[in-house]
């Protein structure tokens, strides 16, 4: 199964599916070649969606199936890269490209296991998503939560190390704008910069929140953008930046936007993005069978908790089990991303057997 997997995610490297508009045709060209090669499969159905204007697949073993036990979800996007990363390249049990890792490593093994159940008499009651904005919003998840479908389980395959995932942060997304006042640049008396109003804020808000040096599970703040000035010879009137926040559940959103207005008192907020973090399930029963299944095979996995968000949020919120279980690797969006390659079989099996057990 290892080669099939390999190949697959070769093939899956070459596609730029980086979800902005310039590479939009990217996503299509990645869910046409998925779906030209499950169409072939017998008794496999393929379901299209659009979703702002960029396709995703969901997979069944019945027709418009909307509500098996286990849904399992994974996305084809990636965030930007230089080109040489859209080819893969190994190095002992470790394979590089861009989305090895995350997380076109696990829609292989996805697409491995459809191919492995449609040969099956006895098929397992599991589906599968394929999307193709998670690195960016998420909405085809969503959206696919919002018309129906249901399941008693919802996995992503994210990028865990083989532990899994059961609570993960919410999040927020702010864009800020400061106004100064410009004048010429020789003449700095005269004008009011909103570079040093933006300094003076951060310098107040740091010493509140510092940053993190090493991970501790709470509410951190990142500052993604800062854009400031046009000109070497003026005084800039106008900074905007932008702050990724992901917050425990323990902590009130809306707290959390309080104590930045009073730490930033020059800035206006506007919310782009408010998302509930993943918590706890009450009903455990099926992740602990998946949880029995994952220790059979990785001896070391452990329950965790992860920093970063994913599409089973969505799921999560409405009262459904979810939880988050993937492959083995580093440099997760940066160069020299890899993919353990013995991780990928490991979830493979891991898959197979969870499902054939439902």
């Amino acid at each position: 199964m290892k080669d099939k997997i390999l190949k697959i995610v070769s093939e899956f490297i070459k596609f730029k599916s980086i979800d902005d508009e310039e590479h939009r045709p990217e996503l299509f060209k990645i869910i046409s070649w998925t779906e030209n090669r499950l169409k072939k499969l017998s008794n496999v159905y393929i379901k299209k969606l659009m979703v702002n204007g960029k396709p995703a697949l969901v997979i069944t073993f019945k027709p418009n199936y909307k509500q098996p036990k286990l849904f399992i979800n994974g996305h084809l996007d990636v965030v930007p890269a230089e080109d040489n990363e859209f080819k893969t390249r190994q190095v002992g049990n470790k394979l590089f490209g861009r989305g090895v890792q995350d997380m076109k490593g696990a829609c292989a093994v996805m697409i491995a296991l459809v191919e492995f159940f449609s040969r099956q008499k006895n098929k397992p009651d599991v589906g599968f998503m394929f999307v193709t904005d998670e690195e960016w919003y998420g909405d085809q998840s969503k959206y696919m939560q919002k018309i129906g479908y249901k399941p008693q389980l919802m996995i992503t395959l994210e990028p865990t190390d083989l532990d899994l995932v059961i609570e993960t942060k919410g999040m927020i997304w702010l864009r800020g704008t400061i106004t100064g006042k410009a004048a010429h640049g020789s003449r700095p008396w005269l004008g009011k910069s909103a570079l040093e109003l933006f300094q003076t804020d951060l310098k107040k808000f740091y010493s509140i929140c510092p940053p993190l040096k090493k991970e501790h599970w709470q509410t951190t703040y990142s500052i993604g953008t800062v854009q400031c000035g046009d000109s070497f010879n003026t005084i800039p009137s106008q900074l905007s930046f932008t702050m990724d926040i992901r917050y425990v559940a323990k902590d009130n959103p809306q707290m959390i936007i309080k104590k930045l207005k009073k730490c930033f008192f020059n800035t206006i907020w506007e919310i782009v993005r408010l998302d509930p973090p993943h918590t706890k399930a009450k009903d455990q029963h099926l992740i602990k069978q998946l949880y029995q299944e994952v220790k059979k095979v990785e001896s070391r996995a452990k329950y965790t908790k992860a920093t970063f968000c994913t599409d089973a949020r969505f799921f999560a919120i409405k009262g459904i089990s979810s939880a988050v279980l993937g492959v083995c690797g580093g440099n997760m969006h940066s160069q020299g991303e890899w993919v353990d390659i013995k991780s990928l079989d490991k979830l493979f099996l891991i898959m197979k057997n969870f499902c054939n057990k439902l």
